[in-house]
């Protein structure tokens, strides 16, 4: 799915930003429980427009994001997932860095894989400030 597919709704650049901004922020000051929400509920409809894997997952489960109203209820893939497939929410082209597991619990060859589509916005969701 390309960024213009996505424009219907929330693209990866606009959470970049506003995720960037909300991390230069630092850990001394709280974000409010409605903030959080908000922001952990946009994201995980971003990712569920933008990742075709996951939103598979999603609608096995039979959840509709547009009715999840708390991020707890938001389906969470488990790890094992990131051994088996390419997870990436957007354009695989678009991916800055693959982050690999050692491979030590299923050999090398079934490493799991983490895909950053921006090591800018993982740094920053790192490194208190």
């Amino acid at each position: 799915m390309t960024e213009r597919e996505l424009a219907a709704g929330e693209t990866f650049e606009a959470l970049k930003g506003e995720l960037l901004e909300l991390f230069r922020e630092g850990v001394r000051q709280d974000l409010p429980e409605e903030g959080f929400l908000k922001l952990a509920l946009r994201v995980f409809r971003f990712q569920y427009r933008a990742n075709p894997l996951y939103r598979a997952f999603v609608d096995r489960r039979g959840v509709d994001p547009e009715k999840v109203r708390h991020w707890t209820a938001i389906p969470s893939l488990p790890t094992r997932a990131f051994k088996a497939a390419r997870l990436v929410s957007g354009p695989p082209e678009k991916v800055e860095a693959v982050f690999r597991t050692s491979g030590t619990t299923r050999g090398r060859e079934a490493r799991g894989e983490h895909h950053v589509r921006s090591l800018e916005l993982y740094r920053a969701s790192l490194t208190p400030n």
